[in-house]
């Protein structure tokens, strides 16, 4: 098993002197004749002669391709035992190592048919050489000899992870491979031979040197040693190990000579080459120690501490004892201090009519009777008590089981006695006198009856706790109702932001449960600390907005779904979805052109463009609104971007903002003049959006369209508190002014403007950023006698939240914000001038842009500073009003009041609606709206209509 094939080589042939006489084979200038038997050189020639021709004239160069390999656990000594076995897997290798050598190629490269041990022409021929490894795995050696032509790509295929697959798949296809093997078959140790021409090296036991360490005319030199082998000078010879406590490795395992233990005797472990003691331990006793410690650091005792314990064989543990009681009782418990000895028999109790006698095992009852018979077993319910089951002559068998005279007996009170009423008249009879009366029972024809009271919904009381039968008196409540009292009541449990449980829904009363939740919030179950009682609450849902407010339960849009992405309002520059809630990206339409996005798009529906296409320009005559351009083609003259004559007697609801504006500015048509603004928004019927587009109307739910500020005020007339742009200017005259007036050109930079970011969203951020006229962040309206600067949406400036400095809220009443100085009064320095002028709060202060925003740093931050300093220069910016001509609010002191009173009643309902104004006051009083008929009320300027429509 240790052969190797160096040892099968002959020895290299000696070299003859210089001197020695001729012969043909050898030449003068060479040690071989290399042309000498060249005919027949593969056969003929001796390895040395093929190596020293081969590297010297190129003649007997070997064209074959060599290696090794170890099929691990293939066991070569039962391989050779089984003959058949044997020669298939030796066939199996060859066509792992045939197929292999192959693999990749193509029909006509491939190297002959599958018959790897064919001989023709084109073929590849594979030889064999087996041996046993040092631990008995079978070593294979190959030689592949192809055709010169594919010499190459066949050693490239013999690579290990080529050649490894192929030879594994085919020697675990044999059949009963397994008989000779263990799993798993692997193929380790490869080895592919580089051709050398020199004389290699030999080393049994070993690794023979190569290389500059193996000397070129070769002998014994080891560059390493196999297991069980060390290197001594330059060659392996076998370790020797020794083992104290143990048995010592031997052979491969004994891989270094000295103290080295391959197992160790009973009561010791290995650790790492030498044999120590091993150590147990015992929770519940005394630890093994020796040879009875089998296992280091293992639970091993050897007795235990407790008496009703024991060492259990299997587990070699302290385990409770478990005693037997084999009849008529029952044993204890396991590990119960009665059981001293594990399997014992031992009774803790016994069946019925038998007693543990001393010995700890059940014995039958015998009861004791004096005049009679005693009870034995289950007659006798305790033993040695006196209990008879018959009497002697002239005595009486008594309800005690005694015998004498003639008794009754009587279940929950006394028996009746011969001297009693009732009396006694039969022996042993259930006869009562007098009954349990604290225990609940009264007497019923000389019975003792439990009295018993009624309970609805619930289990009634009974007995003592009974004081008058039939009576209403609840000792418990069914599922869904709770004692008040002597009665069950329902459950009834509370709940915030739902509906709350009742009867079976509501296990207790006054708990925590809701049954269903409100729009925008969600059950949540949780345990109560310390009672441990379960509530459902509904708790408000939490959405987020990626580029906006997130909506919130009171929000107008409502939060429904708990972490989902619904917004009540978006950023500047973000438009909100009304199918999913989301915030997208404003982008204006542009055709042939790209169009403006975010923040300078103030409508997703304008006409706005950023830049056009090939053959188009950017142009703002004939834009839907002033400010913005659209893309007209190149081919097109100039002409009016509208016809001002076109629908003039209907302008007012006909014409769009920017026609107004366009024809108003240049061919004065459409500009308001003579209509007021009660005449314009009220009496018309207008619809919301109507009324919106007017200009100088506000849309009110319960009246409808009225004027939104002085009704005798001209619609879209100028003033200082028209509808305008609120521009900044910066301290010392610093950029961002308005050229062009009070009225807004296109064509002129507008700078940077007041800009409310959620214009319609109570505690909405205002900043300062680009004028956009067109942008509803950007239109105020400033009332002179309220001192409020309010938007279309009914919000106000307001400096009542400190941080952010100022927001907008809702606008507060009339009336209160005329009373005096509160967070919503806005004074300007100059209220009838179109100069830049300081804007100061309530509080003190100028109202002055700061830095840029975090989140987006084309805005400035809106704040609140000295307006200036001690030496009077400016430390606050300025504000300018650009009015806008469609947004018209004239500074006329009127004062609006609207009041409205509703009762109702199964009988009907009165309301009353009173409006006053400067020239006018028109009421309506006394509408009846009976259970089948709904009265709307319809105000205009002159007169009252009133109209009724069946209830939906």
């Amino acid at each position: 098993r240790d052969l190797r094939v160096v040892d099968l080589l002959p020895p290299p042939p000696q070299k003859k002197p210089l001197d020695a006489p001729a012969d043909p084979r050898f030449l003068e200038e060479g040690q071989f004749d290399c042309h000498s038997g060249y005919n027949d050189w593969k056969k003929s020639w001796s390895v040395w002669k093929k190596r020293w021709c081969c590297s010297t004239e190129k003649l007997g160069c070997v064209t074959s391709i060599t290696g090794s390999f170890h099929i691990v656990n293939l066991k070569y000594s039962e391989l050779v035992r089984a003959r058949t076995i044997h020669q298939n897997v030796d066939h199996a290798i060859q066509s792992g190592i045939f197929l292999a050598a192959i693999n990749n190629m193509s029909r006509a490269e491939r190297v002959g048919d599958n018959d790897p041990r064919a001989s023709q022409p084109n073929t590849a021929v594979v030889s064999l050489e087996e041996w046993a490894s040092a631990i008995d795995n079978t070593v294979v050696r190959f030689e592949v000899e192809p055709p010169k032509a594919l010499l190459g790509p066949v050693r490239q295929n013999l690579e290990i992870e080529h050649l490894r697959p192929f030879v594994e798949e085919q020697v675990k296809s044999v059949d009963h491979v397994e008989t000779v093997s263990r799993t798993p078959i692997r193929i380790e140790h490869y080895v592919l031979d580089i051709t050398i021409m020199g004389t290699p090296c030999h080393c049994p036991n070993g690794v023979a040197a190569t290389g500059d360490a193996c000397p070129g005319e070769g002998g014994h030199f080891c560059a390493s040693c196999d297991p069980g082998y060390e290197k001594v000078g330059q060659k392996c010879a076998t370790t020797k190990c020794t083992c104290e406590n143990g048995q010592e490795a031997k052979g491969s395992a004994c891989l270094e000579s000295g103290n080295f233990c391959a197992m160790c005797h009973q009561g010791y472990h290995l650790d790492g080459r030498a044999c120590l003691a091993n150590t147990c331990t015992c929770p519940d006793g005394a630890a093994a120690t020796g040879k009875a410690c089998t296992m280091h650091l293992a639970d091993i005792c050897t007795s235990c501490t407790d008496v009703a314990y024991h060492v259990d064989p299997d587990t070699l543990l302290c385990a409770p004892n478990r005693c037997v009681c084999t009849r008529h009782g029952k044993p204890p418990k396991e590990g119960d201090a009665q059981c001293h000895q594990h399997e014992a028999e031992v009774c803790s109790s016994c069946d019925h009519g038998y007693h543990v006698d001393a010995n700890k095992k059940c014995a039958q009852n015998r009861c004791k009777c004096t005049h009679g018979t005693p009870a034995v077993g289950d007659a006798c319910p305790e033993h040695d008590v006196e209990k008879c089951v018959d009497c002697d002559a002239d005595l009486q068998l008594s309800p005690d089981a005694t015998c004498g005279g003639t008794s009754c007996k009587c279940l929950h009170g006394t028996p009746a006695r011969e001297d009693t009423v009732p009396k006694c008249t039969t022996h042993g009879g259930n006869i009562c006198y007098q009954c349990d009366e604290d225990k609940g029972y009264h007497l019923v024809q000389a019975q003792c009856v439990h009295r018993m009271c009624k309970c609805a919904n619930g289990v009634p009381k009974a007995g003592a706790a009974c004081e008058k039968s039939q009576e209403e008196v609840c000792d418990s409540c069914d599922d869904g109702y709770h004692l008040s009292g002597n009665v069950c009541k329902e459950n009834v449990c509370s709940c915030n932001n739902g509906y709350e449980a009742t009867g079976t829904m509501c296990l207790q009363d006054g708990l925590h449960v809701c049954t269903e939740c409100h729009p925008g919030y969600h059950p949540t179950m949780s345990t109560e600390p310390g009672s441990h009682r379960i509530s459902v609450e509904c708790r408000p849902n939490n959405c987020t907005c990626l580029n906006g407010e997130p909506a919130t339960p009171t929000t107008t849009i409502k939060c429904h779904t708990d972490g989902g992405n619904i917004c009540d309002s978006c950023k500047a520059g973000f438009t909100l979805n009304h199918t999913d809630f989301s915030c997208g990206e404003t982008v204006c339409r542009c055709s042939h052109g790209t169009p403006v996005r975010g923040k300078q798009c103030s409508d997703p529906v304008h006409q706005h463009c950023k830049s056009c296409d090939k053959g188009f320009h950017l142009t703002e005559d004939g834009a839907e609104f002033p400010g913005q351009a659209w893309c007209r083609h190149n081919s097109l003259t100039t002409s009016p971007p509208f016809d001002c004559t076109d629908g003039i007697g209907n302008f007012m609801l006909g014409w769009s903002r920017v026609k107004k504006h366009w024809c108003c500015e240049h061919q004065n048509a459409g500009c308001f003049l003579d209509k007021t603004a009660e005449k314009v928004c009220e009496g018309n019927s207008l619809s919301r959006r109507q009324c919106e587009m007017a200009g100088c109307c506000v849309f009110n739910d319960k009246v409808g369209c009225i004027a939104a500020g002085d009704p005798n005020a001209l619609c879209g007339g100028s003033g200082s508190g028209s509808g305008a742009m609120i521009h900044y200017i910066e301290p010392a005259g610093g950029g961002g002014g308005v050229g062009g007036g009070r009225r807004l050109a296109a064509a002129v930079d507008p700078g940077e403007c007041l800009i409310a970011e959620q214009p319609h969203r109570d505690g909405g951020r205002v900043s300062v950023g680009k004028c956009n006229a067109h942008s509803e962040g950007g239109q105020w309206l400033y009332n002179k006698q309220t001192k409020q600067i309010r938007n279309k949406h009914g919000r106000c400036l307001s400096t009542v939240r400190k941080d952010p400095p100022i927001t907008v809220e809702t606008c507060i009443d009339w009336e209160v914000a005329a009373a005096g100085l509160n967070a919503q009064t806005f004074t300007l320095e100059k209220e009838d001038s179109d100069d830049p002028q300081w804007i100061t709060v309530s509080a003190g202060g100028c109202m002055s842009a700061g830095g840029p925003e975090a989140t987006d740093p084309t805005y400035k931050v809106l704040t609140i500073v000295n307006c200036q300093d001690a030496a009077g220069k400016a430390q606050a910016g300025k504000w300018k009003l650009s009015v806008l001509c469609f947004t018209g609010w004239t500074s006329t002191t009127t004062t609006l009041t609207t009041t409205t009173s509703t009762t109702t009643s199964s009988t009907g309902t009165s309301s009353t609606l009173t409006k006053t104004s400067s020239t006018k006051t028109v009421s309506t009083t006394t509408t009846t709206i009976t259970s089948t008929t709904v009265t709307t009320t319809t105000l205009t300027s002159t007169t009252v209509t009133t109209t009724t429509k069946k209830k939906s």
